[in-house]
């Protein structure tokens, strides 16, 4: 129980930490959270590690950011940019999946693993993009509707 509350502890400290300078050099916050959770975890340095209860918080995470995301959607702004999205919503869900699944062909693994890594890219790739949208202020504007 204690190595759980360590390890919480250790990464709502590191998410501060790094908040607090990206948004001083005026950066999305999200990149300094993902390099610092490969510096803090088991790749590179292993002060924490994947447990259950911090894979429950980030799917809750990611869950609370895509629906606060629907509720500051517009409706009929949404429609407006349908035509113009379903391209950049093509390319956006292609490109991630077939690099991703690519580069984990590249590293041996067996096809149903490789789709598998693809799938996941691209459902990320959306969270992280609309972070990023509302760390650099453009979430109210016409280019993150599209």
């Amino acid at each position: 129980m204690e190595s759980i509350f360590h390890s919480l502890l250790m990464l709502m400290l590191v998410v501060w930490v790094v908040a607090v300078v990206m948004r001083k050099i005026g950066l999305p916050t999200i990149m300094g959270e993902l390099i610092m959770g490969v510096v803090i975890g088991p790749a590179v340095l292993g002060w924490v590690t994947p447990n259950e209860v911090i894979i429950t918080l980030a799917h809750i995470g990611i869950f609370f950011l895509m629906l606060h995301t629907g509720v500051e959607t517009e409706p009929r702004e949404f429609y407006v940019a349908v035509k113009e999205s379903i391209g950049i919503a093509l390319v956006g869900a292609i490109v991630p999946f077939l690099v991703s699944m690519g580069v984990a062909l590249a590293f041996g693994y067996d096809m149903v693993a490789s789709v598998f890594v693809g799938l996941t890219m691209t459902a990320t790739a959306v969270v992280i993009t609309l972070k990023i949208l509302r760390d650099l202020g453009y979430h109210n504007t016409h280019i993150s509707r599209i």
